[in-house]
């Protein structure tokens, strides 16, 4: 999943250090995986963070349940909040 993705990015990475920028995009539980390696692979030196050593530009997750499905969550969601998800 998200590890092994993460492991696919940082391989593309040390392949082409030519790379400066990096956007992540995912669906449903590409979005999960998504947010897995970019938070897996995040490095912070000097106040500026990195994700795999690059620039982040653009993060992009659709249909994707990060705050957990409304019967399987583990914290609960807050009524007014119970709509949105």
């Amino acid at each position: 999943g998200g590890s092994r993705m993460a492991q696919e990015v940082a391989g593309v990475v040390a392949k082409h250090p030519s790379l400066k920028r990096i956007s992540m995009v995912g669906n449903s539980l590409g979005g999960l995986y998504s947010r897995y390696a970019a938070a897996a692979l995040y490095t912070e030196a000097g106040g500026v963070g990195r994700i795999a050593g690059l620039e982040a530009e653009c993060f992009v997750s659709t249909a994707t349940p990060h705050l957990g499905s409304k019967n399987y969550t583990f914290l609960p969601i807050p009524p007014p909040l119970q709509p949105l998800a």
